[in-house]
């Protein structure tokens, strides 16, 4: 395999584990078993690993060591969730890129849940063929839902590297790219925001800003890596 190919297969290798870890991350209630995870030993090196001294990572630690919310017992960051994400009330944040993004994209009119918005962003997954949200009790624009479509995008990527057909690949890394700098890099920040905001919980804030900082560094990275020499003309995020 060509140099170049088995860099770009490793790096989305590399994504694909990373929005993978994220889309579990928000996707639903977590339970103690993915709670352990999280916060276990090596999940803390990994993320000290990509994300160096980012200062969210102490705050991420600190739970780990009270046993996790902000109450400092197992079940507060169970809470945390229901009342960020799925009880309506003070605190509530739609995890949904349509509703969420309503004051930036319609003028501010309340969006519904798998309205237009939503349904451009299921053809998109269906453009692909891939259905991430299957076995997934949720709409397709909610961000545990767009962050699987980017980690199924990066694996096939790195799929189609490793059986030779580079072509295909590039392909799936543009899809990528044009996703995330079309809904997923907006969306987060807006949802980093929004969670801030309410002051309820800061093991989700110190997650959201991990994720916002790695989608960041992401964005850059595609725009940095739209093709090699002979391939310069296509454009990754366009």
């Amino acid at each position: 395999m060509d140099g170049v190919w088995t860099e770009r297969m490793e790096m989305d290798r590399a994504r694909a584990e990373v929005y993978g870890f994220f889309s579990r991350v928000f996707v639903g209630r977590p339970d103690g078993a993915f709670w352990e995870q999280l916060t276990a030993e090596d999940t803390m090196d990994a993320l000290g690993a990509l994300f160096g001294d980012h200062p969210a990572l102490d705050v991420l630690r600190s739970a780990a060591g009270e046993g996790a919310g902000k109450s400092g017992n197992p079940e507060a960051i169970q809470v945390e969730y229901d009342n960020l994400f799925l009880v309506p009330g003070p605190y509530h944040v739609p995890p949904y890129e349509s509703v969420l993004m309503a004051d930036e994209k319609a003028g501010g009119r309340r969006a519904t849940l798998f309205g237009k918005g939503a349904q451009e962003i299921a053809r998109i997954y269906e453009a692909h063929g891939l259905e991430p949200w299957e076995g997934i009790e949720n709409f397709p624009d909610h961000i545990g839902v767009e962050l699987a479509f980017m980690e199924h995008l990066c694996r096939r990527a790195a799929e189609s590297y490793a059986s030779g057909v580079p072509d295909r690949a590039r392909d799936l890394e543009e899809a990528a790219a044009r996703f995330l700098g079309e809904h997923l890099h907006a969306f987060s920040h807006r949802l980093a925001s929004a969670i801030l905001e309410t002051g309820l919980s800061p093991t989700y804030e110190a997650l959201a800003q991990l994720l916002t900082s790695f989608l960041d560094d992401d964005l850059n990275q595609w725009a940095s890596t739209a093709g090699p020499p002979e391939d310069g003309a296509r454009a990754c995020c366009g």
